[in-house]
């Protein structure tokens, strides 16, 4: 049972296809289950793995995930299971309270679960650190997804603003020149600009919000682990990304400022369009 739960960790971490990853951690779960009993910590490690490859089935452009029940089901048992044997006031009941908060989608979901979480390993004094950074990286984590989940959304409802006016003139920069511009164009067009604004504000405070629970988790967890290992490594690494994620949504932001600026002065200039 422990060598195919072990195959399921090297599948769902290094080589990704995820029906391995489940197939293996299946297998674990039923040799756990006969020697253990289905309700022995041994079974609730293997349901709190498989609710995390479940929760990591999420399409980003359909914005569905098809096994999130499952992922629930699954962290839900992990959970009760850790309850049942340890009592609340235990790291794994605590790590698997936060798992129980990353089955959810929506981070309002999420984020009480977190908190008790942190709460449990708060009251259990010092010695849990690293539990500790593993809930703030879930935290972080939930953070980003957020704002990538939300993405297609947030691109569909620009285009329902921008529909036939990115046909409309431009000059050699691929600035609006508005000579082409109705009244209603210029609705339509300060309403898509306004939506861009709001979505990267959205998306910017998302990232931040991201950034400062990675650092968080960083703050713990780097001074234990050191800078070369792999989970640090790979925290840096989307330290990183979320940092230039952010400068782009600041140049859409500033793109946006400007189209409402030039739209503004062309307008006050007494051609308001046709």
């Amino acid at each position: 049972g422990t060598c195919y739960s072990h195959l399921g960790d090297m599948t769902d971490v290094y080589l990704d296809p995820r029906e391995d990853s489940l197939e293996n951690y299946g297998k674990a779960l039923e040799i756990m289950a006969l020697n253990f009993g289905k309700n022995s910590v041994e079974v609730a490690e293997c349901l709190r793995k498989m609710g995390k490859v479940y929760s990591e089935q999420f399409n980003f452009i359909t914005r569905f995930n098809p096994c999130a029940d499952k992922a629930e089901a699954c962290a839900q048992k992990a959970y009760d299971i850790y309850l049942k044997q340890y009592g609340e006031k235990h790291p794994l009941t605590a790590l698997a309270c936060a798992e129980l908060g990353n089955s959810k989608y929506f981070y309002d979901d999420s984020f009480p679960y977190y908190e008790k979480a942190l709460r449990i390993l708060e009251s259990l004094g010092d010695g849990h650190e690293v539990e500790k950074a593993k809930v703030l990286a879930h935290i972080a984590h939930h953070c980003h997804f957020g704002v990538e989940g939300g993405r297609s959304a947030d691109v569909q409802s620009e285009m329902l603003f921008s529909e036939g006016l990115m046909e409309k003139q431009t000059d050699e920069k691929g600035n609006f020149t508005f000579r082409d511009f109705s009244k209603k164009d210029f609705e339509d067009f300060k309403l898509w600009q306004d939506t861009r604004i709001e979505n990267a504000q959205r998306h910017i405070e998302g990232y931040r919000q991201s950034i400062s629970y990675y650092e968080r988790a960083l703050a713990i967890a780097e001074p234990l682990y050191g800078e070369q290992y792999p989970w640090i490594c790979s925290i840096h690494k989307t330290l990183e990304t979320l940092k230039e994620d952010i400068g782009w949504e600041e140049s859409e932001m500033e793109e946006a400022n400007n189209n409402l600026s030039n739209g503004r002065k062309y307008q006050n200039q007494g051609r308001p369009g046709k």
